[in-house]
């Protein structure tokens, strides 16, 4: 819970609290981040992931045509460098998005590139080590066309793409939009091919204009569905069917959404323990149309949202596109940051940061100016994550009429002394990086949420991790992490202020690359050679060794690395 500060004022009510408070600093011109963004239409995103796995995320940028989009490799020393030349990446057409996973199941991310385009909508790179990337676009079958559906002055605008195993088959499936037209689903062959499955699924049954999509699993029976913002029309859930096919059902969970809709986030904001939806929106105007909040009533498959973005005071956020839930105060409720604006003046509006104020009935603060995000801009796809791992989430941003901007954050008061953890959950299987996940924190006698996702916020991805503000708690009570194949792993006692890996099983593949190996063994004995007693909870990174969750590292879970030892 957050701490107040109440003043005491002679025959008058007590004052409003003060929240802990952040401070977002500019340092895209530091040297830190320079692309240069070339307009690719009304909106684009950018993508981050730790593409090169040495623990600093990454970030792909689009352009527009004659300008060359960027991957910035996170040098670990708070710089970036362009790389994308050097990867073998080059693409100078109309780039929109993108979206780093692994299509192979080779434990590598491998880059998709979406662009404004009929012919050539879409570019898959394949990852062949971390400075080699190759275009296999044709060799996987996704070289495709795409038209509009109806005739517009518009044309096709590309939507966002998000990844999931919609078949449970442990290999990641694709699923694209684009704005006047069809959905489109691509499924994984599990050879490094896809085949397209968008008719047979009925997502191409409903055109529409579409924007964000986010694949979740919203009803709970442990196959992953999917929820796609519209513009001008209703939004569309559809509900996997187990079966390769899915069902539309928006309006009998109450979101169907009819306004005009950009991007989605998915975040358990009152920490009930169900993830609830935001929705950014355009053409804002209180009585008719605006961002929406929907809170999670659902019980059991039984689907139930509920708007309570007047309420929260969340339903204003400018001419809305990318958004992320984000604790970005750390103190163990999701806040919101909202990007804003469009090439008309009129339109430009200031990236929003709503405090969420962590009680009943959850009403947020609009801590915009306060924060340092006060100036107007034509913003667009936004990410959150901890760019150098100083244990506090910053967040990049597209900005269409300049360059993309990234904002460090600096947190202020109550806020500089709460604790952290960040969760990488790491499968042994094709999925590596789980994705499709839940993670779940239990600190202080506050349990929080996160889902493990390819694709959300506005033609966006964060990456494939869970950050948890902690408040005052220097240690997590339990740490769960329930897998896509329905198993879970629970850890107890993991100290705060860390990044922890927590591998799928326990199997003792402590470096989460596969293989239990001499690396694995050396980490291992290191860990068992810590504290005298073999208490592990003080030790970084040795709570993977930990595999019998008994709290020490000793000759039991050193039975088990040995028993799944492949040289």
């Amino acid at each position: 819970m957050r701490s107040y500060v109440w003043a005491i004022v002679i025959v008058a009510a007590a004052a409003a609290p003060v929240y802990a408070q952040v401070n977002f600093v500019d340092i895209s011109t530091d040297g830190v981040l320079q692309p240069t963004v070339a307009d690719s239409g009304w909106a684009a995103g950018l993508c981050a992931a730790d593409y090169d796995d040495d623990g600093y995320v990454d970030l792909f940028i689009p352009n527009g045509v004659g300008v060359a989009s960027q991957i910035y490799h996170n040098l670990g020393n708070g710089h970036f460098e362009e790389v994308s030349a050097a990867l073998g990446v080059v693409s100078m057409q109309s780039d929109v998005g993108g979206l780093w996973f692994d299509y192979d199941g080779d434990h590598d991310l491998d880059l998709l590139i979406t662009r404004i385009s009929e012919n050539f909508p879409f570019t898959l790179y394949r990852q062949n080590s971390p400075t080699a990337f190759e275009n296999v676009t044709a060799e996987a079958g996704l070289d495709v066309a795409q038209s509009p559906i109806w005739n517009s002055q518009y044309g096709l605008f590309r939507g966002g793409s998000c990844a999931g195993d919609i078949n449970n088959d442990g290999y990641l499936d694709l699923c694209t939009t684009i704005w006047n037209g069809v959905a489109r689903l691509f499924l994984n062959n599990r050879d490094g091919t896809f085949t397209e499955i968008s008719a047979s699924s009925g997502i191409s049954s409903i055109p529409r204009r579409f924007w964000q999509a986010v694949m979740s699993d919203f009803n709970g029976d442990g196959w992953l569905d999917i929820y796609m913002a519209v513009d001008f029309r209703e939004n569309l859930l559809w509900i996997n069917q187990r079966d390769n096919t899915f069902v539309e059902m928006a309006a009998s969970a109450g979101l169907d959404n009819d306004m005009n809709d950009m991007g989605v986030t998915l975040g358990d904001y009152d920490n009930d323990g169900d993830l609830d939806i935001y929705i950014t929106n355009i053409f804002q105007s209180a009585s008719t149309k605006h961002n929406v909040l929907y809170r999670n009533d659902s019980v059991g498959a039984s689907l139930s949202y509920v708007d309570v973005s007047t309420n929260s005071a969340v339903e204003y956020g400018g001419w809305a596109w990318g958004t992320s839930f984000a604790d970005v105060d750390r103190d163990g409720w999701s806040d919101l940051l909202v990007a804003n604006g469009w090439s008309v003046a009129l339109y430009e509006q200031p990236t929003f940061y709503y405090v969420n104020t962590g009680y009943s009935p959850f009403v947020f603060a609009n801590e915009t100016v306060a924060s340092g995000l006060g100036g107007a801009r034509w913003g667009s796809g936004l990410a959150a994550f901890d760019y150098d791992r100083d244990g506090d989430l910053d967040f990049a941003e597209m900005s269409m009429d300049d360059t993309a901007r990234f904002m460090m954050n600096e947190p202020t008061g109550g806020a500089a002394t709460n604790h952290y953890l960040t969760v990488r959950p790491r499968m042994l299987g094709p999925n590596h990086r789980a994705i499709g996940a839940i993670v779940r924190v239990q600190a202080g006698g506050v349990s929080m949420m996160r889902l493990i996702s390819a694709g959300i916020s506005g033609i966006s991805q964060e990456p494939a991790e869970a950050f948890f503000g902690l408040g005052s708690s220097t240690y997590a009570d339990s740490v769960t992490v329930e897998w896509p194949d329905g198993t879970q792993t629970v850890v107890s006692n993991v100290a705060a202020d860390q990044m922890v890996t927590v591998t799928h099983g326990g199997f003792g593949d402590l470096d989460a690359d596969g293989d239990v190996d001499l690396t694995d063994y050396a980490s291992f004995r290191d860990c068992m050679t810590g504290p005298g007693d073999g208490t592990i909870i003080y030790l970084s990174g040795c709570r993977a060794a930990d595999i019998d969750g008994d709290g020490d590292v000793d000759l039991t879970d050193f039975a088990v690395v040995a028993a799944n030892f492949t040289g």
